[in-house]
């Protein structure tokens, strides 16, 4: 009978005897790519080699950072989207020497065509 009473109050009270399901927050693994263009004071104030250190420290990133001749600076990266969008937020103020003045990014489909995070010099 205690079987039969179990499954009774089973019938009538669903929310007593089951709690209500967790819900699971599942992690973007989706891909992709960000080209972004830095401009302001952002050359010869170590911009690459600390975008490069970050993305080190962000880990699961890949692409590139460099010096353009107009004084910008470009970045391409590549990975995880929490992981760029992550990147792209740093750009914005960069090291501490830094002066930030936009970051326009263009976003698209991961190529998958890098294996690390570097520093480039001259044409990409």
């Amino acid at each position: 009978m205690g079987n039969t009473a179990g499954a009774i109050a089973h019938t009538l009270c669903p929310r007593v005897c089951h709690p209500p399901a967790r819900r699971i927050k599942i992690r973007s693994m989706e891909k992709v790519r960000a080209h972004a263009y830095v401009s302001g004071m952002v050359q010869g104030v170590f911009f690459r080699a600390t975008t490069a250190e970050e993305a080190q420290r962000i880990g699961g990133l890949a692409g590139w950072v460099r010096n353009l001749p107009d004084g910008r600076v470009e970045v391409v990266c590549e990975g995880a989207k929490e992981k760029v969008e992550q990147l792209t937020a740093w750009l914005w103020h960069g090291p501490p020497s830094a002066d930030v003045n936009d970051v326009n990014v263009t976003w698209g489909g991961a190529t998958g065509e890098y294996r690390d995070f570097r520093i480039a010099y001259g044409r990409q």
